[in-house]
């Protein structure tokens, strides 16, 4: 208490007034934040459905992955079946797409 009223008769009357200011301030961020409490059951809501895209996002990516993974080696099949051939042929017929023999 003595400490409060040798801060308000010491100060000037300039800083008096920021600091009137700064409790007022203060009262509004509290009041906000009060109102910010009730919404909570929405907001977690929300919090779970972005978790939700989140995973299904990495689910999909995941099957694509995969998919891309699975087109590369038929790819590869593809390309050694072609090179059998043309060695079962006896390198009569030209090599395809691939310059010299």
């Amino acid at each position: 208490m003595l400490k409060n009223v040798f801060l308000i008769y010491c100060t000037p009357i300039k800083k008096r007034r920021k600091r009137i200011g700064r409790r007022r301030t203060t009262t509004a961020i509290t009041t906000i934040t009060t109102t910010r409490t009730r919404t909570t059951a929405s907001t977690r809501l929300n919090k779970r459905r972005v978790k939700k895209r989140q995973q299904q996002g990495e689910k999909e990516e995941e099957k694509e992955e995969e998919e891309e993974e699975e087109e590369e080696e038929e790819e590869e099949e593809e390309e050694e079946e072609e090179e059998e051939v043309f060695l079962f042929l006896g390198g009569v017929a030209e090599k395809p797409a691939s310059g010299s023999i």
